[in-house]
């Protein structure tokens, strides 16, 4: 069967693409190129307002949601915390000695 719409591997994927158009004197637009790959780099304070929406934006349409900093920080130290003791345990276990066997 079909996954349900939304339900899938490409559900948290997502594009960009930039559309360059010209305006007329009639304010007529005409569709100039689509760029698959845009910059989003800003070379004035006005684009970067426009690009800095546009992706705001964009994440808020695929769903994306702003994240607590402090619960993602205590979650990787608490995590750095539990890798860091059982490397100490780990290692506690390699180094005991053992008497060697004679043949």
């Amino acid at each position: 069967g079909t996954a349900p719409r939304g339900l899938g591997p490409n559900q948290n994927c997502f594009e960009i693409y930039g559309f360059d158009v010209l305006v007329d004197d009639m304010l007529r637009p005409w569709l100039l190129e689509v760029n698959i790959c845009p910059s989003l780099s800003s070379s004035s304070p006005f684009d970067k307002r426009v690009k800095t929406r546009l992706m705001a934006e964009t994440l808020t349409l695929v769903g994306a949601r702003p994240c607590n900093q402090e619960v993602i920080w205590k979650a990787v130290s608490e995590e750095r915390e539990k890798m860091r003791i059982g490397l100490q345990r780990q290692n506690k276990s390699q180094n005991k000695s053992h008497p060697i066997q004679s043949v």
